[in-house]
């Protein structure tokens, strides 16, 4: 599980670099999202049915933009592959509150952003999010 967890944690960092790269940056955008794909596979090569391997699917899906095959529309299902997985999975209902967010999807993403709260209710992270929906 924890070199698993290093794959996921590497993937969810370039998804991160990769978002706050300009456009300028083209080489560094391509090497890191090389680099991502190399992570994600590496994660299915473990395990494949690992939630954290759906997560890390739909949060890179949700920032990639729509016109290469991404966004919530897209990322949606995998986050909630990763929910139907493991439903005490606080990170994937998180998540599933952003995408709900991004498409302007206000309930659902209050109902996303409470069931995080509910199963974490001290990360501060969750409360914020949570608290600028209102």
């Amino acid at each position: 599980e924890k070199y698993f967890d290093s794959h996921f944690y590497k993937a969810l960092a370039l998804v991160n670099k990769i978002r706050h790269l300009s456009i300028w940056n083209l080489a560094k955008i391509i090497s890191a999202g090389k680099e991502n794909s190399k992570e994600k596979e590496a994660m299915l090569a473990l395990d494949k049915n690992n939630p954290k391997r759906f997560l890390a699917e739909g949060i890179s899906i949700l920032f990639m933009p729509v016109s290469r095959g991404g966004g919530p529309e897209k990322a949606i299902p995998l986050m909630e592959k990763a929910v139907k997985t493991n439903p005490q999975y606080d990170e994937a209902y998180y998540w599933l509150a952003r995408a709900y967010n991004m498409k302007k999807d206000l309930q659902k993403a209050r109902e996303f952003s409470q069931k995080a709260m509910e199963l974490s209710p001290n990360n501060n992270k969750y409360k914020l999010f949570l608290l600028i929906q209102k």
